[in-house]
């Protein structure tokens, strides 16, 4: 990996992160060269900001998302913080993003243990036994790239903590243990009003053994890199319908069919 390309990019993005603004796109021979090296990135911008981490963000989960980009597990991952996660009903100023942010209302797990950094494969019978509960959430999508996160490309959008704007919690999902998630309607509505269609379905969608499968891949993931999980993090999990862009002091509610809904205002 090529430390100096790490640090070329880190370091503009945590300048960002913390004062504002925007990064321009990087030419062409500072590109991440994999996946691997863009969490590198990710990393190394962990380190420059030193925020207190509340859990992850997989995106991507989805049959149709992953044969979309060409790999064979999740293609995005970055760390959820404290400084921009709230409970539901939340509120954020709509100034402090670069972006309209995209909002997703998302499944997330929350873990019960840790699944600590080791040499050997977790197995997906012990992710699950980590879990304690599936959790409503919202993850609200925005870069500090110098362009619309959905237009950047996933190496450069992984850098940037999988383009992580800002993240609701809300409350466990009554049942989740045997909810058909695959098919529960999740919905978006803004100010009362239905945004964003009808919930995805098929492939575009992903059941609880899909979303365990994904937690699995990430736990392996970042036991490779020397992370790890801990019990009390979240981990969120891509979202069931296509995303809204906030719209200044319109109330978002995402609906779990008639199980729950989560909250969150983006004012003007």
């Amino acid at each position: 990996m090529n430390q100096s390309r790490i640090e070329a990019i880190a370091g503009p993005l945590a300048s960002a992160w913390r004062e504002g603004g925007t990064v321009p796109l990087v030419a062409d021979d500072l590109l991440p060269d994999g996946l691997q090296e863009a969490w590198r990135i990710q990393d190394a911008l962990d380190e420059r900001l030193d925020f207190e981490l509340v859990g992850w963000k997989v995106g991507g989960t989805s049959r149709a998302s992953m044969r979309a980009l060409g790999v064979d597990h999740p293609p995005f991952l970055g760390r959820l913080y404290r400084e921009f996660t709230k409970e539901s009903p939340a509120r954020f100023r709509l100034a402090d993003f670069r972006n309209a942010p995209m909002i997703e209302g998302e499944f997330a797990f929350r873990l019960g243990r840790d699944l600590p950094p080791r040499d050997a494969p977790y197995r997906e019978s012990e992710v699950r036994d980590a879990v304690s509960a599936v959790i409503m959430a919202v993850d609200a999508v925005d870069t500090r790239w110098g362009v619309h996160p959905f237009d950047l490309p996933m190496l450069l959008g992984n850098a940037d903590n999988a383009c992580a704007g800002a993240f609701v919690i809300g409350e466990v999902l009554d049942g989740w243990e045997t909810l058909d998630l695959a098919t529960l309607p999740v919905t978006l509505h803004l100010d009362g009003e239905p945004a964003g269609g009808p919930p995805w379905e098929g492939e575009k969608r992903c059941d609880l053994r899909e979303l365990y499968a994904a937690l699995t891949w990430t736990a392996n993931e970042l036991s490779r890199r020397g992370l790890g999980l801990r019990a009390g993090e979240v981990v969120s999990t891509g979202s069931p319908h296509e995303p809204v862009a906030a719209v200044a002091g319109a109330q978002a509610v995402i609906r779990y069919g008639d199980v729950g809904e989560i909250r969150v205002t983006f004012e003007g």
